[in-house]
């Protein structure tokens, strides 16, 4: 696989990008102009109730501004929603085969929870979700991941009895790649001056930007992947 250089990607990419800054302007003013008019029926339409039942109290009025402002929030959160899968398939999808020709990628599934068990690394969930599968060969390195969220659900006793909570297991992006290695040559250990030359090959590949090694293409769609799912999530509705 030829390298990948970030900055030339960053620039193939700028008019997608520059398209999907004007569609998430569109998308904010979308979200704020249905959250005002569904938050002001609302807002009438409980008045009105109060006015009809003639609830006294001020325990009425602020029930009706909370869910108000909840729905004007939902509203713009719909939108963010719909920006995020945007994202997802123009931006996220060319970052990866940017850097994994041959990768597939898809947005609503995830490394399943029977892999994630049998891993061996973690404990037994009792919630488990998962996002954003990735799936490929690097070289000869085939490869599995995605954004994974896996909690447990504790107890704990309080002065009002057993209280329940969910704790992390694992927040974050599990990558589980296949490497076909020998990590110790067949005849045995290799002796100093073998163990020398590996090294200076090895520098001599790093020094010449021209030969990355399999490891290091590795690193380098790691960081891809890490960046691309993770800025979807982050690509909220905000404020022009």
């Amino acid at each position: 696989m030829d390298y990948v250089d970030f900055d030339s990607l960053a620039q193939k990419l700028a008019p997608t990008l520059q398209v999907l800054e004007n569609k998430r302007k569109e998308l904010l003013r979308k979200g704020r102009s249905e959250g005002l008019i569904y938050a002001a029926i609302f807002l009438v339409v409980g008045v009105i109730a109060l006015l009809i039942l003639k609830l006294e109290g001020i325990f009425g009025p602020i029930v009706i501004v909370v869910i108000s402002v909840i729905i004007f929030i939902t509203c713009i959160n719909n939108k963010s929603k719909i920006f995020s899968s945007f994202y997802k398939e123009e931006v996220v999808d060319e970052i990866i085969h940017a850097f994994c020709p041959n990768a597939t990628y898809s947005p609503n599934d995830g490394v399943s929870e029977d892999l994630f068990r049998n891993s061996g690394l973690f404990t037994s969930p009792d919630r488990y979700h998962a996002e954003d599968l990735i799936e490929g060969c690097l070289d000869k390195t085939s490869f599995i991941c995605s954004e994974v969220h896996a909690e447990e659900r504790r107890a704990r006793s309080t002065k009002n009895g057993v209280q329940y909570y969910w704790e992390d297991i694992f927040k974050g992006f599990l990558f589980i790649a296949d490497f076909h290695k020998e990590f110790q040559p067949p005849g045995g250990r290799s002796s100093g001056r073998q163990e020398k030359d590996r090294r200076q090959r090895w520098l001599a590949r790093r020094r010449s930007g021209s030969g990355k090694t399999e490891g290091h293409r590795m690193h380098d769609l790691i960081r891809a992947l890490c960046a691309g799912p993770c800025c979807a999530r982050g690509s909220a509705l905000a404020a022009e």
